[in-house]
């Protein structure tokens, strides 16, 4: 009876001790599980923040719209300004529900979403207050700071659970380790007791159990020792077994959802990387400053037909004989000459607040939507560019510019299959036309009346008036007038000298008194013999002067081509 007690306590001992034990890791293994259950949760709702940005994003576009347009038109855009709010409120709830996120913030966010949905339906009923626009601006704000501070919040908080969960992790595996070994320990402290308790019989049994290898391993059995102890042996090992088996699983299964989680964010980040590089790249062949004329934030939301009225400046630039250059050399020496051309004028225009529309070509089409003395001082710069390039490669280019100010339609256009960003208009066309006349007046920069009279009273620019045209497809006249700063700064004292005999000459020949303009260009001619102003305007009047002077001459000069 003493033998069986002491063998019935030490069975109970050991398996209430390994019961316990896995028992324990797999409670323990189970709130892992679960918490890395509510750790992706998390990211996936920490993700769908993402679309809340965009919600925001959309809500700041009507605010804009509303705010840019008639009294009529705010009525009408308020409502699915509201709509946007709710949406943005219902689905910062719903990702509440998946996602820890600081109550006070979320407070702060929701009112801040009430107070602008309170301003946005004072202007669906009419009733808008007369700082409506400020309130906008002060509470769109708002809605905007407070949601960054709540979406970092929300990154900081789901990066926090994901490092606790692999602690958590790390920590389990070690205290499995840890508790395996006390476990061992028990079995050795059981042992020794046992050792001591249970005579030499129990000792030659437990020797006999170490050189078991696994369940189909036979014990080598002592006779002389009791029978029961071969079992208390089988029962220890299976349990140790099926322990490194539990734990061995699940760390093999941990390690396959760290990997595959692994893999995704690689995954993400370089469709993120793509996505930034088509972006990057769609900016190359449809200027940014476009999209903003058409309100749109990204080129997929831009649709074809979409359009709009615009004062801006049109700058046209081409190459003077740049097609008997181009017979010489190869094509690609030819487009090498012509990148390296453009990348020396194009910053020009950018420094000046303008962008390329497109080349066509040799040729540079760009617009200015600000101050119209940007414009001009663009078009200077690039011939001075031009004048260090060619003294650089020794490439003997020549370059004309014509600029004109007006209203002009930008949209988009084209076939279903292929669009373009353009601008199409008089302005335009004048414009263009403004470029070719360089070649008549053989002067490098011409530009309108219109843009003269657009320029600040204080601008410092030495323009000449060249002449009073009608160009061709267009019967209204007008006086075009020659940049004197965009010639090499060498030419340009003689032309300024004669500035004032130049505006006498031409008030002359406006008036029909051809004799007395034929004197003023002559002296002119002898002033400065390499200016080809007075050649013209000499030749036109002798001509005229031989021949009876129509009773409705206004002086107004007819160009037939283009």
């Amino acid at each position: 009876m003493r033998l069986r007690t002491y063998l019935i306590l030490l069975i109970i001992v050991v398996a209430l001790g390994a019961f316990t034990l896995v028992g324990g890791l797999n409670y323990a293994f189970q709130n892992l599980e679960r918490e890395r259950e509510h750790q992706i949760q998390s990211s996936k709702a920490v993700d769908r923040l993402a679309y809340v940005k965009e919600d925001i994003g959309r809500l700041t576009v009507l605010g804009d719209l509303i705010f840019g347009s008639n009294q009529g038109l705010n009525s009408y855009l308020a409502q699915p300004a509201l709509s946007q709010l709710l949406q943005i409120k219902d689905k910062l709830n719903e990702l509440s529900q998946y996602i820890t996120l600081n109550a006070e913030q979320i407070e702060e966010f929701n009112q801040d979403i009430e107070n602008l949905q309170s301003l946005f339906s004072s202007i669906h009923k009419g009733k808008a207050p007369e700082d409506a626009y400020d309130q906008y601006d002060q509470r769109s704000f708002k809605v905007i700071s407070s949601f960054r501070s709540l979406f970092k919040s929300s990154q900081a908080l789901a990066s926090r659970d994901s490092r606790n969960l692999e602690k958590q992790k790390n920590n389990l595996n070690t205290l499995a380790w840890i508790l395996s070994l006390a476990y061992l320990s028990l079995i050795i402290l059981l042992t020794w007791w046992s050792n001591r308790s249970i005579s030499k019989p129990v000792v030659s049994l437990s020797q006999s159990a170490t050189k078991a290898l696994d369940d189909t391993t036979p014990f080598p059995l002592n006779t002389s020792g009791p029978v029961e102890f071969k079992s208390l042996a089988a029962i220890l090992y299976r349990l140790i077994n099926q322990l490194e088996t539990e734990v061995s699983k699940k760390t093999i299964d941990l390690e396959q959802e760290n990997k595959e989680r692994r893999a995704a964010e690689t995954q993400l980040r370089i469709l993120n990387e793509r996505q930034k590089a088509l972006v990057e790249a769609s900016v190359r062949f449809v200027p940014r400053p476009f999209l903003e004329f058409l309100g749109r934030s990204d080129l997929t939301l831009v649709e074809r037909g979409d359009s709009i009225r615009q004062h801006l400046g049109i700058l046209f630039s081409d190459l003077r004989g740049f097609t008997s250059l181009a017979e010489t050399r190869e094509a690609q020496e030819i487009f090498d000459l012509l990148n390296r051309y453009l990348d020396t004028v194009v910053p020009a225009i950018h420094n000046n607040y303008g962008f390329v529309d497109k080349y066509i070509g040799d040729a540079i089409m760009a617009l200015f939507p600000n101050q119209a003395e940007r414009a001009v001082q663009a078009g200077i710069d690039m011939f001075h560019e031009l004048y260090a390039f060619v003294e650089k490669t020794k490439v003997p280019l020549k370059m004309g510019i014509g600029i004109h100010w007006g209203e002009v339609v930008l949209g988009t256009l084209g076939s279903k299959e292929r669009w373009e960003s353009t601008v199409i208009g008089d302005t335009v066309n004048l414009a263009a036309r403004l470029e070719g006349m360089t070649k008549a007046y053989d002067c490098p920069l011409i530009i309108s009346e219109a843009l003269v009279n657009a320029l600040p009273e204080t601008h410092t620019f030495d323009l000449r008036p060249l002449d009073l045209v009608r160009v061709k497809g267009r019967s209204t006249p007008v006086t075009i007038y020659e940049v004197i700063n965009a010639h090499p700064v060498e030419e340009q004292s003689g032309r300024i000298s004669s500035l004032e005999l130049s505006l006498n000459g031409f008030e002359c020949y406006r008036r029909g008194e051809f004799t007395e303009a034929i004197k003023i260009f002559s002296t002119m001619k002898k002033q400065n013999a390499y200016d080809p102003l007075p050649n013209i305007f000499l030749k036109r009047c002798k001509e005229l002067a031989q021949s009876r002077l129509d009773p409705e001459w206004s002086g107004v000069y007819n160009h037939t081509s283009k």
